[in-house]
Parts: structure tokens; sequence; C-alpha cells
């Protein structure tokens, strides 16, 4: 016994002395506590909604938060992404000065974007709600939503550049805030007037706050020269649009099978089911994702560290921290499956008795999810690798089996359909582009528990 732990440490210890780990690994501890915290606000608001408004309102939210996103990744146009692999990048080879001028360039771009497809929303809320959700009371909702498209977009690249420049503390302290608005204002709108559409309020005004917030997050980056200085260069670097569209673009169509695959099962529900479907479903998704809690956490941070290895040739650290952050994967998301599969069911059965018919879809996105886990940062390695029109092959073939089976297996199995229809298209784009990663860089980065002998 005492070898084992003698071993275990030793481990441990050689771990840390990795410089680079040892960044990834203290900077996921702050996105990690950040999360717990984070999701801890989430199972409340989810409390709250399910059981002061209904499963109908908690559908409800869930179809207009889903729309929302949809906005959101057309808005962005793959700028998100973009911009973890440029700026590292611009900072590595040029200077604090070029890495700025490419988050203004996407600044500009998602502006552009996000009124263009507010337009297009307000225009359309009478089809969208009477034709696709056969529910004519989402159309003021929607109507509404569109104004708060823009502060959503402008937030969440904000979000992802202080991921970019490494700002970890202040990134963690961000993603605590966006939840706590929303159960701040959910609250503040309960107490003082109650009404079925709070929770929709909530969403949407958190959206406002939170570009606020990034702003100034952004400023104290941007004052701080610490933070982004690394070399004494003093290059200026200016990208084409249509060369920044080059790269961007790919992660876009990336970003929405991404979105296809997280959201279609709750929009096609939505469409083929109904409110208190999708009420459920989203209680369930809320839980199955807890398995990604650790991958959600790492990824917050490897992104730009992919970028900075790779564009600086040190594959074989590149390919040492995608491992290593693997394992820590699959260690960190093994216990939340257990507690999925013994406890969902009483967990589930706290938002309320309806709730308990949602046990076997949390098994089937519990089980995707992990094997998401256990494959690793494959998407973030592909894409910060310049791989990006690879992976956006993969996942649109993933995208278009979730649509498939979602359309075919809702109508007879519900909640389940859906499930089985997300937990197969997510085991399906994950192993292929493990694959992938084995063809071009000559080595696996999934995590095998047991003793096997694979190549690479």
């Amino acid at each position: 016994m005492s070898s084992i732990v003698s071993t275990f440490k030793t481990k441990i210890i050689n771990s840390l002395k990795d410089k680079s780990f040892n960044e990834i690994l203290s900077g996921s501890m702050w996105t990690f506590g950040a999360k717990i915290i984070s999701v801890l606000f989430g199972f409340v608001l989810y409390f709250i909604i399910t059981r002061y408004y209904g499963a109908e309102s908690m559908g409800t939210f869930s179809i207009i938060n889903s729309v929302l996103m949809i906005a959101l990744l057309f808005s962005l146009h793959g700028t998100n992404t973009a911009i973890l692999r440029f700026i590292p990048e611009h900072i590595t080879k040029y200077s604090k000065e070029s890495s700025l001028n490419i988050f203004r360039q996407m600044l500009y771009i998602v502006l552009f974007f996000s009124l263009v497809v507010s337009f297009l929303i307000y225009i359309n809320s009478d089809f969208i709600a009477n034709y696709f959700f056969h529910d004519q009371t989402l159309i003021p909702l929607l109507s509404l939503a569109v104004f708060f498209i823009i502060f959503q977009a402008i937030g969440t690249l904000n979000m992802e550049a202080l991921r970019a420049f490494k700002s970890v503390k202040i990134y963690a302290l961000m993603q605590i805030f966006s939840p706590l608005s929303k159960l701040i204002i959910l609250l503040l709108l309960t107490g003082i007037y109650y009404q079925l559409n709070n929770p929709i309020y909530a969403l949407l005004y958190s959206h406002l706050a939170l570009v606020m917030v990034s702003i100034i997050a952004l400023w104290f980056v941007f004052k701080d020269k610490k933070t982004i200085d690394q070399n004494d260069n003093k290059i200026v670097k200016y990208i084409k649009i249509k060369d920044l569209f080059s790269i961007s673009f790919p992660m876009f169509l990336t970003s929405a099978m991404y979105i296809v695959m997280s959201q279609t099962d709750i929009l096609m529900l939505g469409s083929l089911a109904t409110m208190s479907d999708v009420g459920v479903y989203a209680v369930v998704v809320k839980l199955a994702t807890l398995t990604v809690f650790i991958l959600t956490s790492i990824n917050a941070i490897v992104a730009p560290k992919f970028s900075e290895l790779y564009h600086s040739s040190k594959i074989e650290e590149l390919k040492n921290i995608a491992q290593k952050s693997s394992k820590l994967m699959f260690w960190g998301s093994l216990p939340v499956i257990i507690v999925n599969i013994f406890f969902g069911l009483f967990i589930l059965q706290l938002f309320g008795d309806e709730f308990a018919r949602g046990y076997y879809a949390l098994l089937f996105l519990s089980i995707g999810y992990f094997v998401n886990s256990l494959v690793g940062s494959v998407g973030y390695l592909l894409n910060m690798s310049g791989h990006q029109k690879a992976l956006n092959k993969i996942v649109i073939f993933g995208g278009l089996v979730n649509i498939i089976l979602n359309y075919l297996l809702i109508p007879i199995y519900g909640i389940y359909g859906a499930a089985f229809a997300s937990m197969i298209s997510m085991i399906l784009w994950n192993l292929l582009a493990s694959l992938y990663i084995k063809k071009i860089f000559g080595f696996y980065i999934f995590y095998v528990p047991i003793n096997l002998k694979i190549k690479g």
C-alpha cells in the first residue's frame, strides 16, 4: 500500500515540475472552482423556475435560450474560437499591439453580424413561433429577445478575449457572474411582480449586465501590461478580413454543428413534443453536463496553450499537455457519472415529481458526455493547430446524424429518443476526431485507465 501511495506521490510531483502542465493545472483550479459555484447558482435558478413557475415555463425559458444561442452563433461567426488562436499567436510572434488589433477587428465583425441577425429574427418572429414551435405566445418574447442579442455577442467575445490573454482569474469570476446575475434578477422580479415570463426577462437582462462587467474586466486587463506583454517585439501585424474569415468561417461551421448537437434535441422537442417535455429535458441536460465539468474547466485554459505550443513548434510538449489533460478529465468526470447512475432519479425528483421521467434520458446523455471527457480536448487541438476544416467536416457529419436520429426517434420515444440521438452523435464525432489526430500528429490524446498497448 505504501508503495502505491509513494508512486502516486511521485507522479504528482513530476507533473507539477512540468511548467506548461502546471500552468494548465493552476488555471484549471480557478476555472473549476468558478464552475462549481456557477453550477450551484445555475441549479438554484432552475430549481426556482421549476418549483415556482412550472415545467412549461422551464420549457419556454429553454426555447428562448436555444434561439439566443443560435443567434449568438451567427453573430460571432467563429470569432469566439478564432480569437483563442490568433491572440496567443500574435503575442508570441509579434506584439501586444498586434493582438489588440485582432481583437478590434473581431469586435467590428461581431457588431455587424449581431445587428443583421437581430433584424432577421425580428421580422420572422411570427413565422418562428407559429410554424416551428406552434405557439403564438412566443412571438412577443422573440421580438423582445432580439434587442439583447448584440449584448450577448459582445459579452461572449469579451469573455473569450480574457481567456486568450490568459486572464484566468478574471475569466473565472466572469463565469460566476453570468448565472449569478440571472438568479439575482429572477429573485428580484419574483419578489416585485410575479408573472410566468419572469425567467425569460431574467435571462435577457443578464446579458446586458454581462457585457457591462466584461467591458470593465477587459479595461483592467489592457491597462495591466504585464498580463499581455510577453516579448520585446514591436511588430504590428494586420490581417485582411478575408484571411481572418478563412480561419474563422470553418470554426463558425464547427460551432454551428456543436450548437446543432447541443440544442437540436431541445428545439425539435419544442416542435414535435410539448413544452413540459422541453422543461424536463432541460433539467436533464443540466445534470448530464456535470459529467464534462472538468472538461470545460480545462478547456478554458488549454485552447490558448495549444495555440502557443503549436505555433512555437513544440509538438512533443503539446502531446504531453494534451494527454495529461485527458487523464485529468477522465478521473474528474468518473465520480459524476457514478452519481448520475445511482442518485440521478432522486436528484430529478427534487425539481418535482414530473421530472423523474427524465432518468433514462439522463443516463444516455451522461454516457455521451463521459466519452467526450475521456477522449479529451480533440476539438480545441484541431482548431488551434490549423486543422479547423477537418474538424468542421467531422462535426458536421456528427450534427447530421444527430438531426436525423432526433427526427426519427423523438416522435416515438420523446425525451428518451432525443437523449439517445445526442449520445450517439457525441460519441461518433469525438472518436472520429481522435482518429484524425492520430493520423495527423501520430499520437492519441485520449486516456485509457487500463493498461492497453495503444501506439501513440
